[in-house]
């Protein structure tokens, strides 16, 4: 908000000369986007914590949910020349849930592979059933998480010495856990530095 009111003061001075610095509205607007983003996630975070989305779970069937999910990103993964794939379990996969929380929450995992795979790098979306369980992994070839952050990245607001949260304010992977524990799930992270990272998601079936 400073950065906004400063660039808002340049604006008023330059009002009287009828000259606009094109670059401090261009700052103004970029801030104004992040703290647009950070209440939106704060909100989706609330309403995750507290099941108060005010939407009912429906019957989602996960090939074809997963198989959006990539479709949505292939073109991000493209531009980045990343291999990214879908593997589907083969077989008919439907879980309960709310398909607007688990879009986000995906594409939140997805989001962070993406930023931090190299080019020439691989994602990987794969999804199986174990027992009673929907098993969904995320995995790529990316920088890995240090073993020092690795039990605090999905906290609240937690920014790991290697920004692995993708969001930019440490609440993305917070939100992803909350959605899937909403959804009676649970989400499990392995990684190792310069080799990648997998995370898999457990969703009741």
């Amino acid at each position: 908000l400073a950065v906004v009111k400063g660039n808002l003061d340049i604006f008023k001075k330059q009002s009287v000369s009828g000259h606009i610095d094109v670059h401090a509205l261009e700052t103004a607007e970029k801030t104004v986007d992040k703290i647009n983003s950070l209440v939106n996630n704060l909100l989706a975070l609330a309403k995750a914590e507290f099941g108060q989305s005010g939407l009912e779970k429906q019957p989602v069937e996960l090939e074809d949910f997963l198989s959006e999910i990539h479709d949505d990103a292939s073109v991000l993964a493209e531009n980045k020349n990343i291999k990214f794939s879908f593997e589907g379990a083969g077989q008919k996969i439907e879980i309960l849930g709310v398909r607007e929380e688990l879009k986000q929450a995906f594409l939140n995992l997805v989001s962070n592979a993406l930023k931090y795979t190299e080019s020439g790098g691989e994602i990987k979306i794969k999804l199986a059933e174990e027992g009673n369980f929907a098993k969904i992994s995320v995995s790529d070839t990316g920088r890995g998480i240090p073993a020092s952050d690795i039990n605090r990245i999905f906290e609240r607001f937690y920014r790991s010495s290697e920004k692995y949260d993708g969001d930019g304010a440490g609440l993305g992977l917070a939100i992803t856990k909350k959605i899937i524990e909403a959804h009676g799930g649970k989400i499990e992270v392995e990684s190792e530095t310069g080799k990648g990272s997998v995370f898999t998601v457990f969703l009741p079936n």
